[in-house]
């Protein structure tokens, strides 16, 4: 049996590891290169003809493009799937945060990673498709997902 979706949270290595401490944006598990994802033949365990999958992407890796050959659309792409839309956005708040209504939220509650030029604190979810994909269920799901973080690399249970 093949699945027809799934969610995916790729281990992106990322050049500026800050010495592996998570506290600082280092990465505390094994890694796999830009070209070591396109390589994995993910699509073999989805159905051909109807399926679709979640793809998580930090916001580095949105315009990474290690040695001016892969990027994330290109991955989902030889993995069989087109992309048809960022999914999901999620905001990133600190759990002290006392709401996760967008009004009600402080400006000091929303996370402060340390990015790129810019405190990183939002996370895509890129959906794709294989061939018609799968039925859409409900009209009432918003893109926007205002959560705290948890541990490293755990995404909000609303996704």
């Amino acid at each position: 049996m093949k699945y027809q979706f799934g969610v995916i949270d790729p281990p992106w290595e990322y050049s500026d590891k800050q010495g592996n401490d998570p506290k600082r944006g280092g990465i505390s598990y094994p890694v796999l290169t830009m070209k070591d994802l396109y390589n994995i033949p993910i699509g073999d365990i989805f159905d051909p003809n109807e399926a679709m999958i979640a793809v998580w992407v930090t916001s580095p890796k949105m315009v990474d493009l290690e040695q001016n050959s892969y990027s994330p659309l290109s991955i989902i792409r030889q993995w069989g799937f087109l992309p048809v839309t960022i999914g999901l956005v999620w905001v990133k708040t600190y759990s002290r945060a006392q709401s996760t209504e967008l009004e009600e939220i402080e400006f000091e509650d929303f996370y402060s990673g340390l990015g790129r030029y810019t405190n990183s604190n939002i996370e895509f979810c890129i959906f794709a498709r294989r061939k018609k994909g799968l039925e859409r269920v409900r009209k009432d799901v918003k893109q926007l997902i205002i959560a705290p973080i948890g541990k490293h690399s755990e995404k909000p249970r609303e996704q």
